[in-house]
């Protein structure tokens, strides 16, 4: 047994955009816990890295705040 004429569309095609794209504005700000990053350096994005990484003139944070104020 096959399908030669699919019913979703009434049996014709389907044709132009298959997704759909709009802005999307939630009702209330998520409220996110904050990071301890311990013994770690903590980026102005709230990423954590190695405190080694910092001022070795790789943005290793994603925001360069590991580059920053270094002498």
């Amino acid at each position: 047994r096959s399908v030669m004429i699919s019913s979703q569309f009434g049996g014709s095609s389907c044709s132009g955009e298959l997704t759909e794209d709009r802005p999307c504005y939630p009702s209330k700000l998520c409220q996110l816990p904050p990071v301890d990053c311990r013994g770690d350096f903590k980026c102005d994005n709230g990423r954590c890295i190695n405190a080694t990484l910092t001022c070795n003139r790789q943005n290793d944070c994603g925001d360069n705040s590991d580059e920053r104020d270094c002498g």
